[in-house]
């Protein structure tokens, strides 16, 4: 999350007729100047660094993976019946009667395996006799109760092939449709042994359930019960099972989607919505959010007035207010529905930016989403909604985790996802309606997140560090226009985010992927806002004042800054050296009392941590790559600052003009910095 953000030139093709038209027609000035040798390294440097700044934006929004969301889920059998025997080996039958006594989960202590014997003997008495239901039904059970995704490959079977085929006609049958969509649903959440047989030491894919169940005849029986049948409960294990397969791989959801499986998932929708189900809901909205990941899915494929609607949308982002009911038989309350959907707006509003027009222009005639609405945007009404009850939730529980706090952190990471996908949309069209949307609760909430990743119980909790990091990256999305006049990023977004981003760095307890996000999010405010890059200078120069002024809230938001900024300039994440030492940069050159700033950062070392990053990036170059990233330039902002401000003989004095508010401006293919752009 940079400067670049809303400037992404490497985003999806769908997003270039968004881009800003760039005047490469500029008359040229009587007055030209020719760079210095300087000047062009700085050129080349400042080139580089947003070539990095938009590889790390793409990065973070495309293919960053979640941290709470589990991509494949097991069916767990609720009840336990009784089975006649199965007319299998004394051993086999044995075995089987000792686990279901025990109920525990089965464990493998000898070379022979005998789980997966037991449970690939069943399989094959399963394909020898397919009418025998109570087979089938062990075989689900067993299913449900192991404890590892490991236990049953397909290569313990004679034919997994066969047998997946014969489970797909055994959905067409009404006594083992039920149970046969619940052995696929678990096949499909096994993962492939890292021991197969099939894996060799050139990296060949293990044999999986997944492509197995693909290749079979299942996903066209699958889709006839989508569209044909009327068993909600047939339907909703079709959609669970659908959703595994979608988590496994993009192969699979490619597969999935080039057989069109998305208008009748969005029907199941649909009819959950009509007669108040939320548990076919849930599995619905589930599949189809699996079905929304990875970089090369569209989200046109999604959209449409026969397809996913903002009005259904809407719908099930709101369905904890509308509908109180739960069903009767599971635990799926409304809640859960609005976190699939919120996990759905999260992947699409990543893609193409017409899609975020598409959701929030149509949404914008809407009722009100509630009395605290404020905005014109009712998906950002409804983001914001639901992010605020989710922090709530989390400030009130004695301990993260507790039952609700693990159900507000499962509600909190779509929600900040969204946040940050829709803020960088359209280079800021929405940030209005963001930070407004239910009075003004998004930077609030993500301030509160960001500040538990300070705290010191956020080392020991997992899923804190986790949010707390995302809600920094949300955080610097919206800062991307601080430093504008009267801008709402300016007056609402960087006084709240400012001393919570800041605390991350000097307090120490903070790790350092969260520590990475909130040096991105300061930097944000620090350099020039990008709508000023097709200004003129003066333009850019008119809003030096205000982000000078974040720079001197930045340093005295606690006495250790400077410390702090120092000791991460020696970072192995060159990320995180970078943008320390743009910090660092421009609270060295830019502030009214200079003096003092560099006389602190030399009392920290902070000379002796500009050399030693001079010093790594010419071993680098000679001795390979040591560090995570490029180090070139941090390595040239580091010289000139000893070059400028800290010669040999120490003098502090001079009057060195900063060159880091000089905005790149294209002319062809070239890149022209300093007072003699053509404007």
């Amino acid at each position: 999350s940079t400067k670049s953000n809303n400037n992404n030139n490497n985003h999806n093709n769908h997003n270039n007729h968004n881009m800003p038209n760039i005047n490469t027609n500029k008359k040229a000035t009587s007055h030209k100047q020719r760079l210095s040798v300087k000047q062009a390294n700085d050129i080349a440097t400042r080139q580089s660094m947003q070539a990095r700044r938009t590889e790390w934006t793409n990065r973070i929004r495309k293919t960053k993976k979640s941290h709470v969301l589990s991509l494949k889920r097991k069916f767990y059998t609720t009840t336990t019946t009784t089975t006649p025997a199965l007319n299998l080996p004394q051993t086999t039958t044995t075995m089987i009667q000792t686990q279901t006594q025990k109920q525990t989960p089965f464990q493998s202590t000898s070379e022979t395996h005998p789980v997966t014997l037991k449970l690939s003997d069943i399989a094959n008495a399963y394909l020898k006799n397919p009418q025998n239901d109570a087979c089938l039904a062990t075989l689900q059970e067993a299913l449900a109760k192991q404890q590892s995704n490991l236990l049953l490959q397909p290569q313990a079977l004679s034919d997994p092939l066969a047998f997946s085929n014969q489970l797909a006609h055994a959905l067409t049958t009404q006594s083992q449709s039920i149970l046969a969509a619940q052995v696929l649903t678990n096949l499909a959440a096994t993962e492939p042994s890292p021991q197969s047989p099939h894996t060799s030491y050139y990296g060949s894919q293990p044999l999986s359930w997944c492509s197995v169940i693909s290749e079979s005849n299942c996903l066209q029986v699958f889709h006839h019960i989508l569209t044909s049948h009327t068993t909600p409960q047939l339907i909703q294990q079709v959609c669970w099972a659908l959703g595994n397969l979608a988590g496994d791989s993009q192969a699979s959801r490619d597969n999935l989607l080039s057989l069109n499986f998305i208008p009748p998932i969005v029907h199941v929708c649909k009819n959950a919505l009509l007669h108040h189900s939320p548990s076919l809901l849930r599995n619905a909205a589930w599949a189809l959010s699996n079905l929304a990941r990875g970089v090369t899915t569209t989200a046109a494929s999604f959209c449409g007035p026969s397809l996913l609607t903002p009005d259904i949308l809407f719908q099930m982002l709101l369905s904890p207010e509308r509908f109180h009911t739960t069903d009767n038989n599971t635990a799926v309350s409304w809640w859960d529905v609005s976190q699939e959907a919120m996990w759905i707006v999260a992947y699409l509003t990543a893609k193409e930016d017409h899609i975020v027009d598409y959701f929030c222009e149509t949404m914008a005639n809407n009722l009100s989403f509630s009395a605290k609405a404020n905005s014109t945007v009712q998906l950002c009404e409804a983001v914001a909604s639901r992010l605020g009850q989710a922090v709530r939730t989390i400030n009130h529980q004695d301990t993260f985790s507790s039952k609700e706090a693990q159900k507000a952190i499962r509600m909190v990471i779509p929600c900040i996802r969204a946040v940050g996908n829709i803020a960088t949309a359209n280079d800021g069209k929405y940030l209005d309606a963001l930070l407004g949307a239910h009075s003004n609760s998004i930077t609030y909430s993500l301030a509160s997140l960001v500040e538990m990743g300070s705290f010191p119980s956020s080392i020991s909790h997992t899923d804190i560090a986790t949010i707390a990091t995302e809600a920094a990256w949300a955080s610097g999305t919206l800062l991307c226009d601080a430093g504008l006049e009267n801008h709402v990023s300016t007056k609402l977004a960087a006084p709240t985010l400012i001393p919570k981003l800041c605390a991350c760095i000097y307090t120490g307890y903070a790790k350092i992927d969260l520590q990475r996000e909130a040096l991105t999010a300061l930097w944000n405010c620090a350099a020039a806002p990008p709508r000023a890059d097709t200004q003129t200078m003066g333009a850019v120069w008119s809003t030096r004042g205000i982000r000078d002024g974040f720079l001197l809230e930045m340093l005295n938001s606690h006495p250790n800054m400077i410390r702090s900024l120092v000791g991460l300039l020696v970072n192995i994440d060159m990320d995180v050296v970078l943008y320390s030492l743009q910090l660092v940069n421009g609270m060295l050159r830019r502030l009214d009392d200079t003096t003092s700033v560099r006389q602190q950062f030399s009392s920290f070392h902070g000379v002796e941590a500009l050399e030693a990053i001079c010093d790594q990036a010419s071993s680098i170059g000679h001795y390979g790559d040591t560090w995570q990233g490029e180090p070139a330039p941090a390595a040239d902002i580091a010289a000139d600052l000893i070059d400028d401000l800290f010669p040999d003989d120490h003098d502090l004095g001079g009057n060195h003009e900063d060159m880091q508010d000089v905005i790149p401006s294209a002319t062809g293919d070239a890149f022209m910095f300093g007072l003699n752009s053509q404007h």
